[in-house]
């Protein structure tokens, strides 16, 4: 069986091959190459890099940077093993500020105190993250059997270790500290390397490491990357090209990987969750639930049997009801058409004399014999034709025709015309006429109908002592009208 382990960093893919005989892995390749944003492409670096990669029973191990998976120690209730999963998975969703199923979690199983919350070493990533790395294993041939925070892959390399130890590998400009104890980790970080000394940075790193660990176990064992060869035994380079021996020694992480692979040891796998353990009942308490769950289904037929029932006979008497007003509202059939015909009589009613009253004022709004009778611009009727509308148009028509003496017609159709009273000009022509009234003008006055004219038309002022006639003025009025 292979196994190509991957690790991702700055570099881009840090990868090792592997194939695994009784029991035991021996690396066959190891190289870095760019890690590209498709599936296939990715699947096709590695295996331009790896020609003895081959499909089959490959299976895929990835350590994920910071980037894509989170690391953290979280805090939870007591609660039953079955319960966990569930419970860790929403802790982690809060703690992300994501959907919860938008996200994979692992975690590595708590030691129960006597009481107390349990605290855990959880991990998780975007569902999107593993979803590509499971494309990249299916384009190669194989399958997603690892994928696990990077600063965790390297937990392999010290499984076997009872003591406590600390393990210090090199991700391109990163550095990846994990602490393992029994083979159990008791802390993982990874930190970018500052300044010219990657050396440096990195022993900062691990005393901040060291002074964070509990004290109980003892002084723990330091294996890093910077500290001589105190790793080497852990990535054998045998039978590999000094080129490919060196890129072995540069991807520790991944070979760890290899080794949790083939001992099946890794503490965190999110290609693989932890979920609630199934539940397996007996044949009489499966029989039971399905003889429940069938009379289940039969009660809630027969309930929605029943409704529809009702429903179908409310349906059926609102339907006898509805033919029962139908015939009703036929037999007045003829009111309702004389009460229609009467509404569009009315619509078209139009009070004639308050019509023709106010056409007289507005064609000579002063007497002949007054000093303000504004000669220039009177006219002199000489037909009128007033009808309705027709058609069922509210309002009626009056078509005028008059004398001028100009032949500017805008003051008369200013006196004519407002708000309700449109006028429509016909022609303004001269006429053979041996007067001063020597241009004949014809138009349209549309009339508003009777109820409209009453609510448009303001009510006309009472009388006042200032504007009623005086006693003289009135009996002059009369004499002059005998």
């Amino acid at each position: 069986m292979q196994t190509l382990a991957l690790q991702i960093d700055s570099r881009g893919v840090g990868a090792v091959l592997a194939e695994t005989a009784s029991g035991d892995p021996r690396p066959v390749a190891a190289f870095i190459t760019p890690l590209a944003a498709d599936p296939a492409a990715v699947a096709e670096a590695l295996r331009s890099a790896a020609p003895t990669l081959r499909g089959g029973k490959l299976q895929l191990a990835v350590a994920l940077p910071p980037s894509e998976a989170r690391l953290r120690r979280l805090a939870a209730p007591p609660a039953p093993d079955e319960e966990l999963p569930h419970l860790v998975k929403l802790q982690a969703a809060r703690e992300a500020a994501a959907d919860a199923d938008g996200i994979i979690v692992d975690f590595v199983p708590p030691s129960r105190p006597a009481e107390g919350p349990l605290e855990l070493l959880v991990a998780w990533a975007p569902s999107a993250t593993i979803d590509f790395w499971r494309q990249v294993a299916a384009k190669l041939g194989g399958r997603l059997a690892l994928a696990t925070p990077r600063s965790l892959a390297a937990c392999g390399l010290a499984a076997q270790e009872r003591n406590t130890v600390v393990v210090v590998t090199r991700a391109g400009d990163e550095v990846d500290i994990v602490a393992t104890r029994g083979g159990e980790p008791v802390a993982a970080r990874s930190a970018r390397l500052m300044g010219d000394n990657p050396a440096a940075s990195a022993r900062r790193e691990l005393r901040r490491t060291l002074l964070s660990l509990p004290t109980e176990g003892g002084e723990p064992t330091v294996y890093s990357d910077w500290d001589g060869d105190s790793l080497s035994e852990a990535a054998p380079g045998e039978g590999l090209d000094p080129q490919q021996a060196a890129a072995l020694q540069q991807n520790r992480a991944a070979w760890g990987m290899v080794l949790s692979c083939a001992r099946g040891d890794a503490v965190i796998n999110l290609a693989d969750p932890r979920r609630p353990p199934e539940k397996r009942g007996s044949r009489r308490t499966t029989a039971l639930l399905a003889a429940a769950a069938g009379s289940v289904l039969l009660f809630g037929g027969w309930m929605a049997y029943e409704r529809l029932a009702a429903l179908d006979r409310e349906i059926a008497e609102l339907q006898t009801e509805l033919n029962d007003q139908e015939l009703y509202a036929e037999d007045f059939q003829p009111q309702r058409e004389q009460a229609a015909a009467l509404d569009r009589w009315l619509e078209s009613d139009v009070t004639w004399l308050d019509e023709l009253e106010r056409l007289s004022v507005k064609l000579r709004p002063e007497p002949l014999d007054s000093d303000d009778f504004p000669v220039a611009t009177d006219v002199r009727l000489t037909q009128l034709i007033a009808t309705s509308s027709g058609d069922g148009a509210p309002g009626g028509r009056m078509q005028l025709r008059a004398l001028a003496r100009t032949a500017s017609t805008s003051d008369l159709e200013a006196r004519l015309r407002d708000s309700s009273r449109p006028v429509e000009p016909i022609s303004t022509a001269e006429a053979d006429a041996e007067d001063a009234y020597r241009y004949e003008y014809s138009a349209v006055v549309r009339t508003p109908p009777a109820s409209e004219s009453e609510s448009a038309e303001a009510p006309s002022p009472e009388p006042t002592a200032a504007s009623s006639p005086a006693p003289d003025a009135e009996s002059d009025a009369e004499e002059a009208a005998q």
